[in-house]
């Protein structure tokens, strides 16, 4: 997986240098889900800004991420993210239900 990281990086920065190829960021980021489960700073990047997320796009990316690691036979980051995935769920389920007890109670 860091061979497949350092790809989507090269091609990013070389993208970068061509205005007509605006997609070197999108690698970028592409890149650092990719390595996210290597390196804590981006694990927990990551999974704040799953917890951010209203719309689930993070989320969905993240399961996307995983099964990319299941593919590669590298079943434990896939269970490392997928179970950061499920606490951040959980910790938003958590949110929305004491925000929705705040408004009941005011």
């Amino acid at each position: 997986m860091p061979l497949v990281a350092l790809g989507t990086f090269l091609i990013g920065t070389v993208a970068i240098f061509f205005p007509f190829l605006p997609f070197g960021w999108a690698l970028y980021a592409v890149t650092a889900l990719i390595l996210a489960p290597y390196l804590r700073p981006l694990r927990r990047f990551f999974l704040w800004l799953a917890k951010k997320d209203k719309s689930g796009r993070v989320n969905k990316i993240g399961f996307r991420i995983a099964v990319l690691y299941r593919w590669s036979e590298r079943t434990d980051l896939a269970r490392k993210i997928l179970t950061a995935l499920q606490e951040s769920e959980g910790a938003l389920e958590k949110k929305k239900e004491e925000n929705a007890a705040g408004e009941v109670d005011g």
